[in-house]
């Protein structure tokens, strides 16, 4: 009797209904895919999901398989929640077309004629990952581009006062850049270092040679990387070429003396210095290499080098050229760790990957001479949201005696810390590499097939991309 209300029923919130996975990208072995499911009550809301390769089996059952044959085809199922997908497997009679690797070169205005002489079967071996001689056999090409610019009005003040100051008086002819990259298909990953030197050949431009035939100069090259220089010395007796070896791509020099002076590459340490040693000091820095990441610190340690006077640390974000400011320096041969908080002058993003290398040095005549060298390992910032590292490697076995002549290759598996992210890719490093301390008992390839050579014992290391390693003990018998 007092009249009417009426109430304001809040509006319901769209629940989704969502209907069946369809797979829109067929994932293969090498190659993740995609899928997406539309809601039922508005086709406008739609979930999309990146699939997994085909291997993964947390993800992907193989199902019914037909063996090709000389004449037919024959096909694998994989299953999965989000749908099937059908992989073709070509007759055991078709040829299969591979792609081809070639090596080029591609010099810049006023860069001096420039070659390398490295076969390129040597290239294709060092410089590919696993994935990418997938995609070869596959048909993918592949070009592996040398090129070669002249720096005079571009070198950063950095690189030349370093340069300079390694000229030691010498003449600095020309500045260049020398970069190293492959194009896979369309796809360009530059390359800033090698495991193993590739060698060059560089004309000496007409400008540089000497006015009088009768007192031809003596070249080399100063080369600046990851803020350190080192000079070159020309390998050839070619009065007009400079043939160096390198395993590290950024800026260059052309540097020269007039007749009967000659140019001395940096000295390499100590006095009669044996392979076994550079072997030594090689494991013993990579001994307790480990980088650990807490809050925004990034903790570095290595194991200490004899004769070592101090280290050099080098940190950069993945994606960059190391530089002076990736520099961190350690003066003192008994101290082995140190803590990063900056990285280019600025407070280290951990939502970024990053890489490091440290690099053991003597003081000799007055200059720093580089003992041992660490691999660049590349890690994943703890807060990344896609990445995560290695937090241990597992082998079938940790020791094996073989006999001298034989083989055996180790298949390491590498365990994540998190199992919702995925390890770096192998466009930043490969996933393992190998090393053993006497290559005279037991070597091993970049593939980890181990060969005994000689009676007695030894050490394999593997190495994840982080610098996570597993040690594993080789004896050899006769």
């Amino acid at each position: 009797m007092y009249g009417e209300v009426t109430v304001i029923l809040s509006r319901l919130l769209h629940t989704h209904d969502w209907g069946t996975w369809t797979i829109t990208k067929n994932p293969t072995e090498t190659e993740r895919g995609a899928a997406e499911r539309i809601c039922t009550k508005d086709s406008k809301h739609k979930e999309t999901k990146e699939l997994p390769v085909l291997t993964d089996t947390t993800v992907w059952m193989a199902g019914d398989r037909v063996e090709p044959t000389e004449e037919k085809n024959g096909t694998q199922k994989y299953t999965s929640v989000y749908g099937e997908v059908t992989v073709i497997l070509p007759a055991t009679g078709t040829e299969k077309e591979t792609g081809t690797v070639t090596q080029e070169v591609k010099p810049g205005k006023n860069a001096p004629a420039i070659s390398i002489s490295t076969p390129t079967a040597e290239l294709e071996d060092m410089l590919l990952t696993d994935d990418e001689k997938q995609q070869l056999q596959k048909g993918s090409n592949i070009r592996i581009i040398l090129e070669v610019q002249d720096a005079g009005n571009t070198v950063s003040s950095l690189d030349k006062a370093g340069i300079e100051q390694a000229s030691d008086g010498f003449n600095v002819g020309q500045y260049l850049n020398i970069d190293l990259y492959k194009l896979v298909e369309k796809t360009r990953t530059d390359i800033t270092e090698t495991s193993k030197k590739i060698k060059i050949v560089i004309d000496v431009p007409d400008s540089l040679k000497s006015k009088d035939s009768g007192k031809p100069r003596t070249y080399a090259i100063i080369r600046m990387h990851g803020g350190m220089a080192e000079t070159l010395a020309d390998l050839d007796n070619d009065a007009d070429k400079i043939t160096i070896a390198t395993d590290c791509f950024s800026t260059y020099a052309i540097v020269y003396k007039e007749a009967g002076e000659d140019i001395k590459p940096s000295p390499e340490p100590p006095e009669k210095e044996t392979a076994a040693g550079k072997e030594e000091r090689k494991i013993e820095i990579h001994s307790a290499l480990k980088a650990v990441q807490t809050g925004k610190k990034l903790q570095i340690s290595w194991g200490k080098v004899t004769g070592a006077d101090g280290y050099s640390v080098y940190v950069q974000y993945c994606g960059k050229s190391f530089s002076a400011k990736s520099l961190n320096q350690v003066k003192s041969g008994k101290k082995t760790k140190i803590t990063v908080n900056k990285v280019n002058g600025k407070k280290l993003d951990t939502t970024k990957n990053f890489k490091m290398y440290v690099v053991a040095w003597q003081w000799k005549n007055g200059k720093k001479s580089t003992l041992a060298k660490t691999l660049t390992v590349h890690i994943a910032g703890k807060d990344s949201a896609a990445y995560t590292n290695v937090k241990t490697i597992q082998v079938k076995k940790t020791s094996y005696t073989l006999k001298k002549g034989s083989t055996v290759t180790l298949r390491p598996k590498a365990i994540l810390y998190s199992s919702g992210k995925k390890q770096l890719s192998e466009v930043h490093t490969k996933n393992f590499r190998y090393m053993s301390s006497n290559q005279k008992v037991a070597a091993v390839t970049e593939g980890g097939k181990v060969k005994a050579k000689g009676t007695g014992s030894c050490t394999v290391y593997v190495f994840a991309k982080n610098g996570c390693n597993k040690t594993i003990k080789i004896k050899v018998k006769k």
